[in-house]
């Protein structure tokens, strides 16, 4: 047995005091139905080496241990669902996904010529592959596993086919960036375990993930530009 499989498959994995029995016992069983359960073990998996580098002159390898924050779940839905949710219902104020969004505030009332520009630049129509939602520092992914539920619920508002949804939120809707080659590894994970709940075959389909780790970007060359 190589090192690899001996670490992820330790003699002792079914033992009544293996880590195993120590997870099943010590976590609720409600969280485990939950996908951000990756999110929730990572944080705790890296806390240690966070609170080596905290307080000292942080080097560049340490850095996504020292700057890794996981914002509350409720955090996370009043964000996306006052983001995503509100540029969908500013299109359509009558929409039904209103009613699934339990942290959407409603706008304050505002004077007819605030109303008359917030009509001028809110477009009559949108069509639910042109949202973008992108996390600058996704992490393991729950703001984008929110942003999917979200946008579930306006393609299926919008008569889309079940099966196809899942794949078009993934390459069209979701993107995620992070400094951490393992978190981008768990958001990617995350979203595919969303997926496969909603489409049983999303596995065969060849999905493009819109995410990606990355340190270093002065060696990227935009569009246009010339590298030098």
């Amino acid at each position: 047995m190589d090192d690899e499989t001996e670490f992820l498959l330790p003699d002792n994995l079914t033992r009544t005091d293996s880590i195993l029995r120590g997870l099943v016992d010590g976590i609720p069983e409600e969280d485990w139905q939950q996908v951000e359960v990756i999110g929730w073990l990572y944080q705790f998996y890296i806390s240690e080496k966070k609170d080596q580098v905290m307080g000292k002159v942080v080097k560049s390898e340490d850095i996504p241990a020292a700057t890794q924050l996981f914002t509350p779940n409720w955090i996370v839905k009043y964000l996306v669902q006052n983001s995503v949710g509100r540029q969908w219902l500013q299109t359509y104020p009558d929409s039904a996904i209103k009613s699934q969004m339990e942290y959407y505030i409603e706008p304050a009332e505002q004077s007819d010529e605030v109303n008359q520009q917030l009509k001028a630049i809110t477009p009559e129509s949108i069509e639910p592959e042109t949202i973008k939602v992108l996390d600058p520092a996704c992490g393991s992914g729950h703001i984008l596993i929110e942003a999917y539920n979200v946008l579930k619920a306006i393609y299926e508002e919008r008569g889309f086919r079940s099966r196809d949804i899942p794949k078009m939120i993934l390459e069209n809707n979701l993107y995620g960036l992070d400094i951490d080659d393992r978190a981008a590894q768990l958001s990617g994970f995350a979203l595919m375990m969303m997926a496969r709940d909603d489409d049983k075959r999303i596995f065969t389909r060849n999905v493009r993930l819109n995410v990606l780790s990355l340190q270093e970007s002065n060696h990227i060359a935009y569009s246009g530009e010339v590298e030098q």
